[in-house]
C-alpha cells in the first residue's frame, strides 16, 4: 500500500528526468521536494507510530513521472500488520523546501503487490508494484483529496473512516 501527495505545478511539461527546472532539480518546483530529497541533500526526518513489522518505506522512484507533477509518497509493505481502530500518524520534515510559496495537491492510497518477499527482501521502493497480475489485481489507486479541490500545500488535512470528506486547513499566512 502506498500513500501520498501528489504537488502540481501546469507550468511544467514532459516526463522526468528531461525536465526544464529552476535551481538544482526539477523536483524543487513545487513547494516541497520530492521524497527522493531526504535520501540525497534535501535532508528530512520521518516518524511516526507505524509498527516496525509494516515495513515502511518511502517511495522516491520518480524517474518517469510528469515533469509537472511530484510525489511525495511511503508505502508500507506489510499493510496487514496495522492494527484495526488505530489511528496512525505519518510526520515527514523536510531539510529543505521548494522554490514555490505553495503548491495545488492532491491526495491517493493505492495498493501496490509487495514483489520484495518474492526477492527475500525488505519491503522497498525498488521492488514494490512489479507483478501487476497477482490475485488480487493491484492496479489503480483511490483518490483521497481531488487536486480540483485547488488546496494547497502547506496546509493540513485530516481524513479518515468516520467522515463524510476530507478536512482542510491552509497554512496561516
Amino acid at each position: 500500500m502506498e500513500i501520498g501527495i501528489t504537488l502540481y505545478n501546469k507550468s511544467l511539461s514532459g516526463t522526468r528526468p528531461a525536465c526544464g527546472h529552476t535551481g538544482n532539480r526539477s523536483d524543487y518546483n513545487f513547494y516541497l521536494p520530492a521524497a527522493s530529497t531526504l535520501s540525497g541533500s534535501g535532508g528530512g526526518f520521518w516518524g511516526g507510530n507505524w509498527p516496525l513489522t509494516g515495513e515502511v518505506y518511502f517511495d522516491w522512484n520518480l524517474a518517469s513521472d510528469p515533469c509537472g507533477q511530484n510525489s511525495v509518497e511511503f508505502g508500507i509493505g506489510r499493510p496487514a500488520e496495522l492494527l484495526d481502530n488505530v489511528r496512525y500518524l505519518m510526520v515527514v520534515q523536510f531539510g529543505d523546501r521548494g522554490l514555490e510559496p505553495w503548491s495545488v495537491f492532491g491526495a491517493s492510497v493505492s495498493l501496490k503487490s509487495n514483489d520484495c518477499d518474492d526477492l527475500g527482501r525488505e519491503a522497498h521502493t525498488d521492488c514494490m508494484g512489479l507483478n501487476i497480475f497477482r490475485d488480487p489485481p493491484v492496479q489503480g489507486a483511490a483518490i483521497l483529496v481531488n487536486k480540483n479541490r485547488g488546496w494547497t500545500m502547506p496546509g493540513t488535512v485530516d481524513y479518515g473512516d468516520n467522515y463524510i470528506e476530507p478536512v482542510y486547513w491552509p497554512a496561516a499566512s
